[in-house]
């Protein structure tokens, strides 16, 4: 039964990093260490892609972000500037308020810096698995 777990966890990770969430509808937020992946990314999306990325978007926006700025906020003693502030960066660089906590980004340029918890949770976990094909010293 954990074996399934791990699996089920993985096909998750996958799906959240390569089917559901770019940053972004036209031009993606990421750091520059990561414009020759989404760039690649951008130039084979298909018409059905895009549409799919423009409602991921919309719902991140607008749904996703506020709520999780709300429990986030609860939970790290934010007022409601703080909040709103958290909401606005997250919404213009298409982050998570956990991450803008983390990091203390007061500025959305500031997570250009940062590899986001969904862009790389796949890969860490890949890396992580004794089953996969890399170098043991990664």
């Amino acid at each position: 039964m954990p074996h399934e777990d791990g699996i089920v966890r993985r096909l998750y990770d996958r799906l959240r990093l390569n089917l559901f969430l770019n940053p972004g509808v036209r031009r993606f937020a990421h750091g520059p260490m990561l414009a020759p992946y989404y760039e690649a990314r951008r130039r084979h999306r298909s018409t059905i892609r895009r549409m799919g990325d423009a409602l991921a978007f919309v719902v991140f926006t607008r749904i996703v972000i506020p709520l999780r700025a709300r429990k986030v906020g609860r939970r790290w003693g934010w007022d409601s500037a703080r909040r709103r502030q958290a909401v606005a960066i997250g919404i213009q660089a298409f982050a998570d308020p956990l991450d803008i906590a983390l990091y203390d980004i007061t500025d959305a340029s500031q997570m250009k810096a940062y590899v986001r918890r969904f862009e790389h949770i796949g890969i860490s976990r890949m890396i992580a698995d004794p089953a996969t094909d890399h170098d043991p010293a990664i």
